[in-house]
């Protein structure tokens, strides 16, 4: 009895999960969309259109990584490109 209720109160292990990383090709397309539309933006901060396809950008970039800031976005899409976490996503090769 005393087993059961010890085992009634431990909380249940958490659900082991995998991380799915999204496709390098799309994270640096997406990346540079931001960064091309926030350069946009700044040129023309006034316009509306182009505050809303920014807006458009980084939500996606939020939803690739998982985050909830354009910084933290940002930084966490160029910190999975760079370590090379993702397939495919190391420095170019140096051809000569």
């Amino acid at each position: 009895m005393r087993a059961e209720i010890e085992r009634a109160r431990t909380a249940p292990a958490p659900p082991t999960t995998t991380a799915l990383y999204p496709s390098p090709f799309v994270l640096r397309q997406q990346v540079s969309q931001v960064r091309a539309a926030r350069h946009r933006t700044l040129a023309a901060p006034h316009d509306a259109a182009q505050r809303a396809e920014l807006e458009s950008c980084l939500y996606t970039l939020y939803v690739l990584t998982g985050c909830r800031t354009a910084h933290a976005a940002l930084t966490a899409a160029e910190a999975l490109l760079v370590a090379n976490r993702l397939p495919g996503a190391g420095a170019p090769s140096a051809s000569a």
